[in-house]
């Protein structure tokens, strides 16, 4: 066999075996396996003839071969470019799960100290990733939820659930909880939009907010034609634009703030012979609580399921307003007493002793206990848990530091005026509340049932304002000298929003505010004032940022929590609310949700005005309240419970 002139190849001894074999070999690498002409030897279509030559052309066979040699295009690599596929968007979140994986993945494999160092790793990510989102963003709901991931530490770090409590890990366990907060207060803020505040340019806020939103845009777009140097100059002008806004206000750069205090500085700094903080943090499968005073500190695991406790926090709420709506749907009304004892036993009861001693217990609470007036809760001899004590809630220890911490000159405002009493109530007549109830249950054959915050919304906006004061409002206007009322058409939102020459000692708005559990930057906590200029009554209560009240008690007592989702409750409202009340300048703030009825008459809270008129401080008025009421409860008899059993205390009395 040879090579002729024309590239073709002649057998020149016949019929010989071995030619043959190779001849068969070679016509069926080339036909098979080697593309047509891929090394110029051979012709698509080549067919061995009877003539002995390898070399006529078969424009059909051709094509043949050439579908049969795409089957081995992968032996011998791409003939075109791939295909270009679509690049995912990016939320920042992928490098954070990885983290959380890497660390179980450490913890299962039986090494729990560097699975904690990888834990929080993954915290201070989220902390990060939260801080760069916009506000109102679609991103924080997503980051929301991977919060479980604190749980996963604090549970890491305590170890099994049958092991003594770890005073030595206590340090470490609190700055873990206090980062949770503090993500949790940011993420809330920020689930509320655009929040402005009164002591920072708006213009700055406004344009943090833009940058914010153009770094995630070009994190989410990464096919876009912006540069990395763009990047960098959005990210040099937000550090910018972030330190100016830290610099014009000691007040806002301490709510921004990141680094929660170490234990150490809070036990020594922060807390009094007589101060104590119940930090209690509701999982899943168990509640985690710490017991902190001066002196010592120590966390403490209990096995509980968290839905029994959100199931009993709303069905005490439903006996306490028996009495308010005067239904005593259960013999002799004692039903609320049988749910405080048995929240009692869930909450306090399986914890050791409490210090003796400690008159102001700081409750840290969690999701549903946020709902939960603690004051009222009965111990086995039927005491109440505030006969002794007052118990106030705070979101966070470092929103106790942020209350106690000194104001600059700038925050300080002119001459204060004692009182002010804003009055703005619903005349609705039983003809319009049948009316509601008519059209509800029309409502409610076609669609979703309505629920008791939206019937109370359509009663206070599909009816006009009571014109004359309350007879409350009578007895409070006369304790004080120098006062502000607005009742009625006068009670418009102006009454808090334009405060700026003006901060009273004494705030009582007795307006509907309806507290909502979840905040969106469509819905939240708002109040309802009496129409203004432009007839706009509601006023949400993230305006309270941006409204600097100043006083040292701030008294709301007609107001309702708006839980749509009681078996998951969230509580990210009343942490708006607790943190509106504080940054406005709100020392302690009373909320009255379980008795409503203002118009009645309210000794627990006449009493407390009159105190203060008098120039006691709220703390003072409050004990002095509990210690001179007889028994604590009224008669057994009766089951009436006490009048102060509906109030929740927020922040700090004793300043």
């Amino acid at each position: 066999m040879r090579l002729v002139s024309d590239n073709s190849w002649v057998l020149s001894c016949g019929n010989c075996p071995f030619c043959l074999t190779i001849l068969a070999a070679l016509l069926f690498f080339c036909q098979f396996v080697m593309p047509p002409a891929a090394y110029g030897l051979v012709t698509a279509g080549n067919r061995f003839d009877a003539g002995n030559t390898i070399g006529a052309s078969d424009p059909s066979h051709m094509l043949r071969l050439a579908d049969k040699s795409r089957r081995y295009e992968w032996l011998f690599g791409p003939q075109s470019e791939p295909p270009v596929q679509d690049v995912k968007r990016s939320t920042g979140l992928e490098s954070f799960d990885n983290e959380v994986k890497q660390a179980r993945k450490l913890y299962l494999s039986g090494d729990p100290d560097k699975a904690i160092l990888k834990y929080r790793s993954a915290v201070d990510q989220l902390e990060s990733l939260i801080d760069a989102a916009p506000p109102g963003h679609s991103v924080l709901d997503e980051m929301e939820k991977r919060f479980t991931v604190f749980d996963e530490l604090a549970v890491k770090i305590l170890g099994p659930m049958e092991s003594e409590p770890r005073v030595s890990a206590a340090g470490q366990l609190f700055h873990v909880l206090e980062k949770r907060r503090i993500c949790r207060k940011i993420l809330t803020v920020k689930k509320a939009g655009l929040v402005e505040f009164f002591d920072v340019p708006a213009g700055l806020l406004e344009e943090e907010a833009q940058l914010l939103t153009r770094l995630v845009e070009l994190r989410q777009n990464p096919t876009a034609s912006a540069k990395t140097s763009d990047e960098e100059a959005l990210k040099s002008r937000l550090a910018s634009v972030r330190a100016s806004l830290r610099k014009s206000s000691q007040r806002y750069a301490l709510l921004r703030s990141g680094q929660p205090a170490p234990l150490r500085d809070v036990q020594e700094k922060l807390l009094g012979q007589e101060d104590l903080i119940l930090d209690f943090n509701l999982l899943r499968d168990r509640m985690i609580v710490g017991i902190i005073t001066r002196e010592s500190a120590a966390y403490h695991q209990i096995h509980m399921n968290r839905s029994d406790i959100d199931k009993g926090v709303f069905a005490l709420q439903e006996k306490l307003r028996e009495f308010s709506l005067g239904e005593q749907s259960t013999f002799m009304g004692h039903a609320w007493k049988e749910r405080c004892r048995r929240l009692y036993r869930i909450l306090l009861g399986v914890l050791p002793p409490l210090p003796q001693g400690k008159k102001t217990v700081f409750v840290i609470p969690d999701r549903s206990l946020w709902y939960l007036p603690m004051s009222v809760l009965l111990d086995d001899e039927d005491r109440p848990f505030g006969r002794d004590r007052i118990v106030s809630l705070i979101p966070s220890a470092e929103m106790l530091r942020f209350i106690r911490a000194k104001t600059s000159a700038e925050d300080s405002g002119a001459r204060a005026v004692q009182l002010l009493l804003v009055e703005s109530l619903p005349w609705v007549s039983e003809k319009s509340a049948e009316k509601i109830d008519r059209s509800g249950a029309a409502r409610r054959k076609k669609s979703a049932p309505m629920s008791e915050g939206e019937r109370i919304q359509r009663l206070i906006l599909g009816n006009p304002v009571y014109p004359k004061p309350s007879e409350i409002v009578v007895k409070i206007h006369k304790m004080f000298r120098s006062s502000v009322v607005r009742v009625g058409p006068a009670a418009t939102a102006d009454a808090i929003a334009d405060r700026d020459d003006h901060r009273p000692d004494l705030s009582v708005i007795a307006v509907p505010l309806a507290v909502t559990d979840r905040v969106t930057s469509d819905r939240g906590p708002e109040f309802f004032f009496s129409p203004g200029k432009e007839k706009d009554r509601q006023f949400s209560v993230s305006g309270l940022f941006s409204s600097p009240l100043g006083s040292k008690l701030t008294v709301l007592p007609t107001c309702w929590y708006d839980v749509e989702d009681k078996a998951s409750p969230a509580g990210e409202g009343p942490l708006l609310l607790s943190m509106a009340l504080i940054y406005s300048g709100t020392g302690v703030g009373l909320v009255n949700y379980s008795n409503p009825d203002w118009g009645s008459d309210d000794p627990f809270l006449l009493h407390l005005l009159e105190k203060v008129s008098q120039g006691s401080s709220p703390w003072a008025a409050i004990s002095s309240y509990t210690r001179e009421m007889p028994g604590g409860l009224a008669s057994p008899f009766s089951g009436k419970p006490p009048s102060w059993s509906g109030w929740l205390i927020i922040g700090d009395p004793g300043q």
